[in-house]
Parts: C-alpha cells; sequence; structure tokens
C-alpha cells in the first residue's frame, strides 16, 4: 500500500496523520539496489478565522500565512467565518470585500474555502440576525470581474474533495441564532433538517478517506464565548447547534472518534484571557464570534 500523509498547517501549527508504509517488489539484495527515500502525498492548508477588519492585526496574520506556506508549502485556505466586520458586506459590490480579503492576502496564491459567520449575518453589530446578509457574500463568488479568484463560497454550505479529503463548509448561524426566514430558504427549521440531509448523504456518498467539517460557532471551546448550548453563559443559547452536530455525528457510526480542530484568530485579539477545558468530538471550527 502506499504511503499517505495529510498535514494541515494551522499558522505555525502542523498536524501529520500518517496510513500504510511500501515495500518494494524488487528481488535484488539490498546492497545491489540501495532503498529509495519514500514518497508521502501531503495535503497542507491554513484554517483561520475572525478576519475580516481589514487592519494591521489581520495584515500580520496574512504575512505569517505566506511565511508558513513558503517553509511548508499551502493547497488552501479554510476561512471561518467573520470574514467582514462589523456586519457582513451591503452587496456582492461591496468595497470591503476588496479592503477586507482581496488586498490583506493578495501575496497568498491559493484558494480560500470560505464559512459564514454570525458579524457576516447582520445589520446591528454582530448579533447574526439577518441571515440574507450573508448571501452578498455567497454572490461574491460568482462575481467576473473581482480582483481574483481567492473567495470560494458557492453556497451557504458545500463540500469539495483534495485528493482522499473531503472538506464541508457547514452554515452555522441559522443554527444559534433566532434570525429570520427567507423565502429561498423557507423557515429555519426546514432548513436545519434540510442541511441535515445534505451533510449525510455527502458523507455517505464520499469515498475519501479523511472528512473535514468546518464551521464559525463551536461545539467545545476555550474561548470566552464557550461551549454550545451554553454561549455567554446563557443556558440553552446554540441548544439546537449542539442537538445538530451532536445527532450528526452520533450517525455517523464508522467514526469511532471525530477530532477537533482549534483555530486562532485571524486579526481579532481577545477580551478576556482564555481559560482551559476539555475536549470531545466536534468539526473544525473557530474560537472567536
Amino acid at each position: 500500500m502506499k504511503r499517505l500523509a495529510y498535514s494541515a498547517a494551522l499558522l505555525a501549527f502542523l498536524l501529520a496523520l500518517q496510513g500504510c508504509g511500501s515495500e518494494s517488489d524488487n528481488n535484488d539484495s539490498a546492497d545491489n539496489n540501495p532503498p529509495q527515500e519514500e514518497t508521502q502525498p501531503t495535503l497542507r492548508f491554513i484554517a483561520v478565522g475572525d478576519t475580516g477588519t481589514g487592519g494591521e492585526r489581520q495584515y500580520r496574520v496574512a504575512d505569517a500565512m505566506q511565511q508558513v506556506c513558503l517553509e511548508r508549502g499551502c493547497d488552501f485556505a479554510l476561512g471561518l467565518g467573520d470574514n467582514i466586520y462589523e456586519v457582513g458586506a451591503g452587496s456582492p459590490y461591496d468595497p470591503q470585500f476588496e479592503e477586507k480579503f482581496e488586498l490583506p492576502y493578495r501575496n497568498l496564491d491559493f484558494t480560500f474555502y470560505m464559512t459564514l459567520g454570525n458579524h457576516d449575518n447582520s445589520l446591528l453589530t454582530g448579533l447574526g440576525l439577518y441571515n440574507d446578509q450573508g448571501q452578498n457574500q455567497v454572490a461574491y463568488h460568482y462575481r467576473a470581474d473581482r480582483s481574483s479568484e481567492k473567495w470560494y463560497m458557492p453556497y451557504r454550505y458545500y463540500s469539495v474533495e483534495h485528493e482522499h479529503a473531503l472538506f464541508m463548509s457547514l452554515d452555522s448561524n441559522p443554527l444559534v441564532t433566532p434570525g429570520d426566514n427567507h423565502p429561498n430558504r423557507g423557515p429555519i427549521t426546514g432548513y436545519k433538517e434540510t442541511q441535515t440531509r445534505w451533510f449525510l448523504s455527502t458523507v455517505e456518498r464520499s469515498p475519501a478517506t479523511w472528512r473535514f467539517a468546518f464551521a464559525h460557532y463551536p461545539y467545545i471551546s476555550n474561548g470566552r464565548h464557550g461551549n454550545a448550548g451554553r454561549y455567554d453563559l446563557i443556558p440553552g443559547l446554540g441548544i439546537r447547534y449542539k442537538r445538530f452536530l451532536e445527532k450528526r455525528f452520533a450517525s455517523m457510526s464508522t467514526y469511532s472518534s471525530p477530532a477537533t480542530i482549534t483555530t486562532c484568530n485571524g486579526c481579532r485579539p481577545w477580551k478576556t484571557a482564555p481559560t482551559p477545558s476539555s475536549s470531545s468530538a466536534a468539526p473544525a471550527r473557530n474560537k472567536g464570534r
């Protein structure tokens, strides 16, 4: 069997997962044929969220990303939400796409698989109560005249495959906030079930060795907002999202121990110091909101 390795670069952190080794079928002796160095196919990516301020911190993180990618290589990035502060984009032609995405990442030559956060779906601060605002970020994906093709968000939730890895972007905001209904999505309850069916069928159909689900809201977090079901110390806040994740992953019986991936913020500073907490099965997610 071929040796398989995947590595995920989380800014300065590299995680490698390895498979089986291989043996040569050549019958000649080792003295006449010294062993050749094994090749390890790799997939490397950056995961970063809370990015879209257009300020100095975002540029500094982008510079760090560039340095890591130059040293280790990067195939793409996962953008974990809050892509445009404070209340998302007002239209697909909003200049904030240039100021808070294209310019800060102009030196990074790879695709960003984006997902929506609460600030992307707001009209007032970061409450996330206006999901229709996020549609402008989906529409930006289809603009033919944008500065680059790095921004990838063809729908509010979607999947892509690289090598033997499946990546699923989840739309977590409507599952956390009371939100609003939408004529193309219907009531939030129906939207949750539609996303559920898509999620399970996508996993079932995929032959990928590795499956990654990523979203903005955390399931387990050591950040100041806390865990799903008790966000910001409010009992029940995010309980619908918590049940969504638990039901989805509990039904995936072939996955005995799903792993968590935590990312650092892309530019927003911590307002309070994080405190340690235990973690368990959850999709990749972003600490901050």
